[in-house]
């Protein structure tokens, strides 16, 4: 008893002088000895830790070390020996005190003000003293919990409180420690102080300084370490909160509100809650959540679903699947009957149609501070988390928009604008494109219209990466699994361009895709040979749309897409059937493409070579437009040009011989009955027997339906060609510059027609360039020109393999100044004839057939050109009723008529229309009037009915 009284004594009177240690000392004796000095006892031993917080790292602090070890070490002694006695004034003291260093002692201590709770409880931690008195706090806890769970809780939530969030990373430690214990009472404090201070004044605005608002930040520190842990106590709780019995509790309704609320304000929570939450969505549920919301008549919950619906990120397309499959349940049950209202579906439409008007404020004011470049910004993802994480999953939504119709359809439009607005306009671009590249129907493709009409409100230059993106698609072989996919593609742009074309709905499209198409028109070209006839077809009619006349095209490119029209063009006459509708079809719409790529700068130059070259130096197109394809001409043979058709020449072999040459069928020419010999200017010899007889020289044989093939592909492939060089001929103008030289050289075009131009290309395949012309043109003896032989052998052979040059020549002949062009090719065949039938010594002239239906055919296309007058312009009727001289005779006529009356291209330039005005032509010498009146007197019998084209004689 005098022990105690003399340390009571010391405490009271003395304690100025003494040490630390022993002042500590004192306090523990009288704190176990002396109940009514507890409170001064508690108040010292608070100043002694609070100097040891202070002092943690300063040196002489080992007095102070001692002092709170001795605290710590009595203390937990008594908490051990006497639980029931202490555990509640110990712990009260202790939790008090931890809020008094934490709102005295962080300052001094150098925690900054603005750290976060993780940076302050990692400094406080390392603190000696503060470690003490949370271990003697969590042994007081571990009691209490033994005996009232929500007792110990209590307790920390009300220091808390009196703290405000300075005792945060106290509260955190507690929880981290006893986490299944606190996280349920930690989030029943904060729904108590969310429903006293929020949910009953009908607001959402909580206190920074409120337990809501400490739970939050202890939550979220929690959730970095033990997110199962704080997912399955949020999750707990929410279901807790709907199964209460109990109608009349108040408090419980608040819990839903209170769960947006912190969902809404805490990311961390979201992120880790979002996707187990959208797992228990389930009819039943929503059932519940629609009853409490009855009840709570004066509180609206919307502003927080909003919130919290934005906020989502992880957990987002599967939010946004809950609702469309709410929706399309009930587009369902409407079908099947007349349904009764559902408050569910009535609940979801209208928190998804507010939620949509506020994505759309929010993306309008983020496109406001973003250029028109599309360009997302960089903070985008703290804006509007829920469009980043869509952004994703971009194809599943637009696949889910194409199957879904209806209100559900509706809303995955307005995400996928909203993301293509957000996320910019490459973003925009593949959202359009895979609307393009996987509809299968025109209601599917009717979509892309309507969201690239607001897309492009955002993006003006979103047409052109839209077509790029198809256009990559397109030319990249391994995008397409099947040629289905790539032929779908192909018919969905057909459909926009028609679309964009049609009166009725041209006014609805924004911006034109032929525009950004129509530079790529080479690469739709090119498709044109694709083996699958679909696509072909397809990319032809899409070739019409693209208006290939307007387009910006240079000259390379003209060319490679007249080759590739030409070649598809053969490729249908190969299998053209009359009676096929899409057969003709088809040849009507490359008529159109040609045509109107005859308007390009050197586009009927072009076309029409190709058409010409294609048609006489390809073996399987020659074939079939009825030319000899045993034996091809080796047309560029003397000017040494090369093309993809030239063939092997045995006169291009090393030590060729005169008489090989001549055994050679390049110069068989004259066939005779028995004996074969050639007779021209001094080359006599016998000649190898063709097998073929130039009677086929047409290469068809006898058969009736094969010679009606034929006529047909050869109309078809002359109105094909007639159609090129005649449209608009009289206003075309093709210019060709020649960048090689400045001045203008002999193969520059200027103010040429189409049929001129034609005339040039044929002179340009069938005349040797090497074989000069001789200034004397129809003299006697240029029949026997020595430098004219080779010329004409060859043309006569080009003429004899390919009788469709007489139909190219007759359409040329329709503009007598272009077949003016043709004179020397026309002299050649005349001078050949003579000279065969001059020499021929057959009885019959029927044993010559071939050399009578090429004169025959020559003389039509001198009358038709109008180089001869009449009555020479009917003598082809006599030859078959002459002998061989007298046919020679005949075709004389004609010669020594051009040989007085050379037709110079001079005469018919600028007589307006061609084909429509006539020279005047001189009459015929009296002696050749003379010999074609005897003639037709002699045979009178047989051609009478025809002898008023003879009647000037």
């Amino acid at each position: 008893m005098t022990n105690l009284l003399r340390q009571l004594h010391q405490f009271v009177d003395e304690r100025s002088h003494q040490s630390c240690l022993q002042l500590t000392k004192s306090c523990l004796l009288l704190l176990v000895s002396l109940p009514s000095a507890r409170l001064a006892i508690f108040e010292q031993l608070s100043d002694i830790f609070l100097k040891s917080v202070v002092a943690n790292k300063e040196e002489g602090n080992n007095e102070l070390y001692s002092s709170t070890q001795a605290i710590h070490a009595t203390l937990m002694e008594l908490l051990h020996r006497s639980p029931d006695a202490w555990t509640g004034i110990i712990d009260e003291w202790a939790l008090n005190l931890l809020g008094l260093i934490s709102q005295q002692c962080v300052d001094k201590t150098g925690v900054p003000s603005s750290s976060s709770v993780d940076e302050r409880l990692q400094y406080m931690m390392d603190n000696q003293a503060t470690q003490f008195l949370i271990d003697i706090a969590k042994q007081c806890f571990n009691l209490k919990l033994n005996r009232n769970e929500g007792d110990c809780v209590n307790c920390l939530l009300e220091t808390s409180v009196k703290y405000s969030n300075q005792f945060d990373w106290v509260l955190t430690h507690f929880a981290s420690c006893f986490s299944s214990v606190l996280l349920p009472h930690l989030l029943l404090g904060g729904m108590k102080d969310f429903y006293l201070n929020s949910y009953k004044k009908d607001g959402i605005y909580v206190k920074e300084d409120s337990i809501t608002s400490g739970v939050i930040r202890v939550l979220n520190y929690i959730a970095v370490q033990h997110p199962s842990e704080i997912r399955a106590s949020l999750l707990n709780f929410f279901s807790a909160s709907l199964e209460t019995t109990d109608k009349s509790d108040e408090l419980y309704l608040a819990a839903v509100p209170f769960f947006l609320y912190i969902l809404s304000v805490s990311p961390v929570l979201l992120e880790i809650s979002t996707v187990e939450f959208v797992r228990l969505w389930s009819y039943d549920l929503l059932m519940k959540l629609y009853e409490q919301s009855q009840r709570r008549s004066r509180y609206n919950l919307m502003t927080l679903v909003i919130s919290v619906m934005q906020n989502v990120k992880t957990g987002a397309k599967e939010l946004l699947q809950c609702f469309v499959s709410i929706a399309r349940e009930k587009d369902k049950n409407d079908i099947k009957a007349n349904s009764k209202e559902d408050p569910i579906y009535d609940s979801c439409v209208l928190i998804m149609n507010s939620f949509l008007r506020h994505l759309q404020q929010l993306v309008q004011q983020k496109s406001g501070s973003t250029d028109e470049t599309g360009g997302s910004n960089t903070n985008g993802e703290l804006l509007v988390p829920f469009l980043v994480e869509l952004q994703k999953h971009k194809d599943v939504l637009c696949r889910e928009m194409l199957k879904e119709s209806g209100i559900c359809q509706f809303w995955l439009i307005r995400i996928l604008v909203l993301i293509g607005v957000y996320e910019g306009m490459d973003s925009a671009a593949e959202l359009l494109s895979y609307i393009v590249l996987h509809a299968h129907t025109v209601e599917m493709l009717g979509l892309f219209i309507q969201l690239q009409c607001e897309l492009e409100s955002s993006y003006p230059q979103l047409t052109n990466s839209i077509v790029q993106r198809l256009m990559s698609n397109l030319t990249c072989g391994s995008y397409f699994s099947s040629r289905k996919e790539a032929c779908r593609l192909l018919g969905n742009i057909l459909q926009l361009l028609t679309w964009e074309s049609h009166p009725e709905t041209k006014s609805l499209i924004r911006s034109r895709l032929v525009q950004s198409l129509q530079s790529r028109i080479l690469k739709f070209a090119n498709l044109l040979q694709h083996p699958n006839d679909e696509m072909s077809t397809t990319v032809l009619k899409l070739m019409i749309y693209l208006k290939p006349a307007e387009a910006n095209m240079d000259v390379k490119t003209v060319s490679l897409i007249s080759q590739s029209l030409v070649e598809f063009f053969f490729q249908l006459l190969r299998s053209y059937e009359e009676d096929r509708i899409d057969h003709h079809n088809l040849l009507k719409a490359i008529k159109v493409v040609m045509i109107a790529l005859c308007k390009q700068p050197m586009g009927p130059v072009f076309v029409l070579r190709r058409l010409v070259e294609d048609a006489l130096l390809s073996p399987i197109n020659s074939e079939i437009l009825g030319n000899d394809n045993s034996e091809l001409p080796d047309i560029l043979r003397i000017t040494g040009r090369k093309t993809k058709y030239t063939i092997s020449s045995t006169m291009n072999e090393p030590n060729i011989s005169l008489l090989n040459a001549n055994w050679n069928s390049q110069y068989d020419l004259i066939k005779l009955n028995g004996s074969k010999n050639l007779f021209h200017d001094g080359l006599i010899g016998r000649v190898h027997n063709n097998t073929n007889g130039l009677s086929c020289a047409n290469g068809v044989s006898n058969d009736s339906d094969m010679q009606m093939k034929v006529r047909l592909k050869v109309t078809l492939f002359i109105s094909v060609l007639r159609e090129c060089a005649r449209s608009n001929n009289g206003s075309d103008n093709l210019t060709y510059f020649n960048q090689q030289s400045a001045s203008r050289e002999t193969n520059s075009w200027t103010n040429v027609s189409r049929l001129e131009a034609l005339s040039i290309t044929v002179i340009d395949l069938l005349s040797p360039d090497l074989i000069p012309v001789p200034r004397a043109c129809y003299d006697d003896d240029f029949v026997k020109h020595p430098d004219t032989i080779e010329r004409d052998i060859h043309v006569f052979k080009v003429f004899d393999k390919c009788p469709i040059l007489f139909n190219i020549l007759e359409l040329i002949a329709e503009d007598p100044a272009a077949i003016c062009n043709c004179d020397t090719i026309l002299r050649s065949l005349l001078s050949v004839l003579l000279n065969y039938w001059l020499h021929n010594r057959e009885s019959k002239i029927e044993d010559s057939p071939t050399q009578l239906e090429m004169s025959c055919k020559l003389i039509k296309l001198l009358s038709f050109a109008r180089w001869i007058p009449n009555p020479i312009t009917s003598i082809h009727h006599l030859f078959s009723t002459c002998t061989p001289y007298q046919l020679y005779l005949l075709l004389m006529t004609a010669w020594k008529y051009l040989k007085e009356n050379r037709p110079r291209r001079e005469m018919f330039v600028g007589d307006g229309n061609c084909a429509g005005s006539r020279y005047s032509l001189p009459e015929c010498s009296e002696d050749d009037s003379r010999l074609i009146r005897s003639l037709v007197q002699e045979r009178i019998s047989d051609i009478g009915s025809r002898y008023v084209e003879f009647v000037k004689l």
